[in-house]
């Protein structure tokens, strides 16, 4: 009851102190209540309009760059302000005003400058939905940063001769500045300093994208608040240092910080600095203290302003959650809890940041690098010698680029060396701490409960006053990392995801409250989709919080069904998840699809063998001892999955073979089915009758691509089932399929919430 008092006084001094940052938490409460309430991300109708239709667009060009596709170069371009054309070359529609952009993907390298108004012919498209849980989003992404759609196989019609000089001129600098560094640093050197300060990731390499990630200082790869402070903080000093008056420097400051961030393209993180860093220098022409709460919730407005949906993006929400915790969390534990000596205050700072962005952190990645508290100790406070080294090599390069070549490489190679040896201890440690510390865990993504009573305990952590107030604030504050990774899961889960035209399958089982259980994966691959283990499986059990799978089971050597676990098996261990065993069907011990599963070891099975774990259970119906293989259809496993009172039929791509000799060997099923998975993707030439009439399953479902060129499910198969009264799921038209059970209750959902399908 006093925390509950002292919270209640805190915000009524907080009320007194900080009217504004109260009046703007109202709001942005009213704009998100707006947002839920009305949808302003996109306009649908717009969108039926455009999408899936060759198109004629005129815009301004707000940014471009060149990027590899298909070892071709070709153009993407932002246009802003767009017009539709209608065939007698007339504007019939505004498409895009104020702050919406739409994205073209030009068939070739195009050369448009900045601000300048074009005119092309392309297939308009929307972005792809994520189907899964986990999946990245790409029409949540664009939608939140402006885009309403893209146009892909576009061609250049006509373009102006004016432009915005101002734009294309930060534009040149922009792009000489990467220059420079190509010519003054190795490669990943470059690449990772492109990325720091010109937001261009497109050299990145994977490696160290996974390698920053795992360690939990990805943070530093991208244009942030950190980088631009500290620029704006440089620049601002140094002006002082040469003795510009406090007017002069104060506009001098701001009109290159809104210039870099014109640069640099206003992303959100930089749009909240570049806001901050105008309220601290307004503060110093009005001769008054800078407050950096109210500042905070001054730009929080702004951006929201700037861009409604926004306050959906995951990364703003970061950047605001990291100020929050040096600002407000930290500066109340300073305060109430325990006065922090100088020495310590990177340390307090560092804890602080993790806890006020942990929740962030993980309903973006699933997963977090508890190590990263100290890690960033020293990698922080690094960055700033980093940028300064950086801007230093820039700066010299640029006075004596016309010297001789060797007089140049001489000059630059100390602050070049400094960058290296920088960014190689970064390197070096995130290695040091994969390899001797447990790298980053799967925590999952926390519900929107655990979100807010995470954060009402790290409120009660740093406003306690009472008693034992240091041991309550630890104890709270420890609490909250409870709260956040709790997982619990009680009863059966089987999850039919949405790969597209192939199969995959996730079971998840157990009996706790405290634990997420075990986990069998059943198949995946695609024949549609790219890397839909590391796009679609390896997410989906990350956002679950799963770190060990404890059996595979793979039905046939098929691309469409195991191309997937191939990325799992190679690329597991980066991602935290074990595997523990693999099985398959014995037949296929010579199979070549099988050779890069195999090294990690198979369990090799046949028709009678059941692996049983607790209450759940594979039984092995099919294929039998020396079947042949000679199909690799029709020697799928058919597996009965059993759940106390429930029982599942999987199948694999069984055909009619194989599904006559399953319901001759068992003339009658020792179990009632409740559900199916339907065979071979819906395809004609499995599901027979005979099948059906013997499994006589309550619910269907099927895993296939949405228009997929082989004509699946087949009409006559969906009819088999509706005639027998079955349920029927598609990922192809509701996403993935959830089937919950407790043994005895079976309940189904899906992805998109789709519940009554028209299959005609």
């Amino acid at each position: 009851m006093k925390l509950f008092y002292n919270i209640m006084g805190y915000l009524t001094h907080f009320w007194r102190t900080r009217p504004m940052c109260l009046i703007c938490l109202l709001i942005l409460a009213t704009v998100r209540i707006s947002l839920l309430i009305s949808d302003t991300v996109g306009d649908d109708d717009v969108l039926c309009q455009l999408t899936d239709s060759r198109i004629t667009i005129e815009g301004r060009v707000y940014d471009c760059f060149v990027s590899e596709s298909y070892n071709e170069r070709v153009s993407v371009v932002d246009l802003k302000d767009t017009y539709l054309i209608d065939e007698s070359g007339d504007r019939v529609c505004h498409l895009t005003g104020g702050n919406r952009l739409i994205r073209i993907y030009f068939v070739s390298e195009i050369s448009v400058l900045m601000g300048q108004t074009i005119r092309l012919k392309g297939m308009g498209e929307d972005f792809e939905h994520a189907t899964n849980s986990g999946e990245f989003d790409g029409y949540e992404y664009y939608h939140n940063r402006g885009y309403l759609l893209k146009v892909t196989d576009a061609h250049l019609i006509a373009l102006s001769r004016e432009y915005s000089y101002v734009g294309q001129l930060m534009r040149d600098i922009g792009m000489k500045g990467e220059a420079i560094l190509d010519m003054t640093l190795e490669a990943d050197d470059a690449a990772i300093l492109k990325a720091m300060l010109f937001g261009d990731k497109r050299e990145l390499s994977d490696e160290i994208s996974k390698l920053y990630r795992r360690n939990g200082i990805a943070h530093i790869l991208a244009i942030s608040g950190l980088h631009i402070s500290f620029l704006a903080t440089l620049f601002y000093e140094l002006l002082k240092r040469v003795g510009l008056p406090l007017r002069i420097r104060v506009a001098v400051s701001e009109a290159a910080i809104v210039l870099y961030g014109v640069m640099v393209g206003f992303s959100p993180s930089s749009f909240r600095a570049i806001c901050m860093f105008s309220m601290y220098l307004i503060s110093r022409i009005l001769l008054c203290s800078y407050d950096m709460l109210t500042a905070l919730c001054v730009a929080l407005i702004l951006t929201v302003i700037y861009r409604p949906a926004l306050i959906y993006d995951s990364g703003l929400r970061m950047s605001f959650a990291a100020v929050l915790g040096v600002g407000f969390f930290y500066e109340s534990f300073k305060k109430n809890i325990y006065k922090v000596s100088k020495s310590f205050d990177p340390l307090f700072i560092s804890i602080f940041v993790f806890l006020s962005t942990l929740p962030v952190i993980l309903s973006a990645y699933y997963d977090v690098a508890f190590y990263s508290v100290l890690l960033n100790l020293i990698v922080i406070p690094l960055m700033s010698v980093l940028l300064i080294c950086t801007l230093t090599l820039m700066g010299i390069y640029s006075v004596i680029s016309g010297l001789s070549p060797g007089i140049t490489d001489m000059v630059t190679a100390v602050p070049a060396m400094a960058v290296h040896l920088i960014l190689g201890l970064y390197k070096q440690l995130c290695l040091f701490m994969i390899k001797n510390v447990p790298a980053s865990t799967n925590i999952g993504a926390p519900s929107a409960m655990q979100i807010v009573i995470f954060y009402l305990l790290l409120l009660g952590a740093v406003l306690y006053k009472g008693k034992h107030k240091k041991l309550i604030s630890i104890s709270l504050m420890l609490l909250t990392v409870c709260v956040i990774s709790l997982r619990p899961h009680r009863g059966l889960d089987i999850c039919m995801l949405d790969i597209g035209q192939g199969d995959c399958m996730v079971i998840r089982y157990g009996n706790t409250l405290l634990t997420d259980g075990r986990v069998y994966i059943i198949d995946c691959g695609s024949s549609s989709h790219k890397e839909v283990g590391a796009r679609r499986l390896i997410p989906f059990l990350k956002y679950h919080g799963i770190d060990r799978v404890d059996g595979i089971f793979i039905t046939h050597p098929d691309a469409d069904h195991i191309n997937g676990i191939e990325e799992l098996v190679l690329t597991g261990e980066d991602e935290n998840i074990a595997i523990d065993k693999v099985y398959a069907y014995e037949g296929f011990r010579d199979s070549d699809g099988l050779k890069d599963i195999a090294a990690v070891g198979i369990t090799w099975v046949h028709k009678g063998m059941v692996l049983k774990d607790g209450d759940l259970s594979f039984d092995i119906l099919y294929p039998y001892k020396n079947c042949p293989t000679d199909n690799a259809n029709d020697g799928s496993l058919v597996m009965d999955i059993g759940y106390k009172g429930f029982h599942m039929l999987t199948t694999g791509d069984v055909e009619e073979g194989g599904e006559g000799y399953v319901t001759g060997a068992y003339k009658e099923p020792e179990y009632d089915y409740a559900v199916i998975k339907v065979p071979h993707h819906g395809s004609v030439t499995s599901s027979t009758e005979a099948l059906i009439e013997w499994a006589d399953p309550s619910i269907a479902v099927i895993s296939c691509g949405r228009n997929n060129s082989y004509g699946h499910p087949g009409r006559d198969v969906l009819e088999r089932y509706r005639n027998a009264d079955t349920d029927i799921y598609r990922t192809d038209i509701s996403g993935a399929v959830f089937i919950h059970t407790d043994g005895h209750k079976v309940n189904v959902g899906t992805f998109g919430d789709v519940k009554d399908f028209d299959y005609e």
